[in-house]
C-alpha cells in the first residue's frame, strides 16, 4: 500500500513538473513569435520604402537633386502603420514631457499632409525622434521615425547649401 502511494505521488510530481515546463516553454515561444512578427512588419515596411526609392531612381537619373521625390518619400514614411502606432502610444513618462509628445505628433501630422518643416523644427523633430528611438530601441516605429526625421533634416540642410 505504501509503495502505491509513493508511485502516485511520484507520478503526480512528474506530471506537475511536465505541465510547468510546458507552460514555461509556451511563454518563451509566444515571445519569440511576437519578435518574429515585429521583424516581418519591419522588413515589409523597409522593403516597401526601398522599392519606392528604386522606382524613383530608375525613372529619374537626377533623383538626388529632385526635392519633390524626397518629399514624397518622407510623406509615405510618415504614414507607415508602425509609425502611426508608435505616435499614438507615446506615453508621458520619463524622459518625455507633454509638450515634447505634442510637438512630435504635430511634426508627423504636418509631414503627412504635405507640410514642410523649417530648419529649427526639423532639428527639434530629429532630436525628439532620436530620444524616442533610444527609449524604444526595438520598436520598428521608433526606427522609422528616426529615419524619417533624419531624411527631413538632411533634405533641409542640403537645400539650404544649394
Amino acid at each position: 500500500m505504501n509503495s502505491n502511494i509513493i508511485e502516485i505521488i511520484s507520478t503526480g510530481t512528474i506530471i506537475l513538473a511536465l505541465i510547468g515546463c510546458t507552460w514555461w516553454l509556451r511563454g518563451k515561444f509566444s515571445k519569440l513569435e511576437y519578435a518574429i512578427n515585429s521583424l516581418k512588419k519591419a522588413i515589409t515596411v523597409i522593403s516597401g520604402v526601398t522599392v519606392n526609392i528604386l522606382e524613383l531612381f530608375s525613372k529619374n537619373k537626377n533623383f538626388r537633386k529632385n526635392r519633390k521625390d524626397w518629399e514624397q518619400i518622407i510623406k509615405d514614411l510618415s504614414k507607415a502603420e508602425q509609425l502611426q502606432n508608435l505616435i499614438n502610444e507615446v506615453d508621458l513618462s520619463n524622459p518625455f514631457k507633454k509638450e515634447e509628445v505634442d510637438r512630435l505628433k504635430n511634426y508627423v501630422k504636418k509631414i503627412q499632409i504635405g507640410g514642410k518643416l523649417n530648419l529649427k523644427e526639423a532639428r527639434d523633430f530629429d532630436k525628439l525622434s532620436r530620444k524616442l528611438k533610444e527609449e524604444k530601441r526595438n520598436d520598428t516605429g521608433a526606427i522609422l521615425l528616426a529615419g524619417l526625421a533624419g531624411i527631413a533634416l538632411g533634405l533641409l540642410i542640403s537645400s539650404s547649401k544649394e
